[in-house]
């Protein structure tokens, strides 16, 4: 088969699906991982799809699909591996806000066999994956962001009833000199509030979130306790955060991913 057969046959796969995945491309066009590899960064390059971890989504539904939606299978190998890792650092009987983002749902999903837990959120897909366990759920409540599946603006102040002395966050941007940061105030702004509280602050990002900033700031790295990630970090992001090495725990049982050109603001 010629690669314009299969360009075409991969653009058919993806009008009647969210998603390709490279295993699936070389079951179906019996090719090897190089051949389907080299056919979606060609249709990447004609803006026809955009790659992903493990495969690639449709160019034209990036915008349409929320950004949860997106990022649920960006780096999801690493994501799922500081999940796991993280985990283990939650007891049985623990109190604890968990934010919003892909990355802490990975740390909710192995969470469910933990005891007597008690989690405050304001995230939709938090509260969700837990409320068949027997973990007791706060929900922060007021204006929903479609986008994420968050409370983006408390009605109230609500949060002040809470108290939790664990903080599991993750971050659009992590800056040894500007610290964890987001996007939207109105995130950062209940994001803050509770970790004004919190002894104990766990931030879990994958390494595409290292040496980014954004526009609000959630805490200074320096009130960090804990910084769990994958171990395939950049040297020169390694030497940047060399002041904090003791506080960061690295994964490794992960492969790492292809580079994916992804645009983003650097300072």
């Amino acid at each position: 088969m010629q690669p314009n057969e299969r360009y075409d046959l991969i653009m058919q796969m993806l009008s009647s699906q969210d998603m390709v995945t490279i295993p699936e491309l070389m079951r179906t066009f019996d090719i090897s991982i190089e051949t389907a590899r080299r056919d979606l960064n060609y249709l990447e390059k004609e803006k026809l799809i955009k790659k992903v971890y493990g495969g690639a989504i449709l160019f034209n539904r990036i915008g349409s699909i929320s950004g949860v939606s997106q990022r649920m299978v960006e780096n999801i190998a690493e994501k799922e591996a500081i999940g796991r890792k993280c985990a283990e650092l939650v007891h049985d009987g623990d109190t604890l806000f968990l934010g919003p983002g892909t990355t802490v749902l990975q740390v909710v999903k192995n969470l469910k066999n933990k005891k007597n837990l008690t989690v405050v959120t304001y995230s939709l897909y938090v509260a969700t994956e837990l409320i068949s366990t027997d973990t007791t759920v706060y929900f922060i409540g007021g204006r929903i962001n479609n986008k994420d599946a968050h409370t983006e603006q408390a009605l109230d102040r609500s949060w002040d009833f809470f108290c939790p002395p664990k903080a599991i966050i993750g971050a659009s941007g992590v800056s040894s000199k500007y610290g964890v940061t987001d996007f939207e105030p109105g995130d950062s702004y209940i994001m803050r509030e509770m970790l004004s509280r919190a002894a104990n602050i766990i931030l879990v990002a994958d390494n595409s979130k290292f040496g980014l900033v954004h526009s609000c700031i959630s805490c200074p790295i320096s009130d960090v306790n804990r910084i769990v990630t994958g171990a395939h970090q950049k040297e020169d992001i390694l030497q940047d955060f060399s002041n904090y090495a003791q506080r960061f725990l690295f994964v490794d049982d992960y492969p790492p991913a292809d580079p994916s050109p992804v645009s983003y603001t650097h300072l």
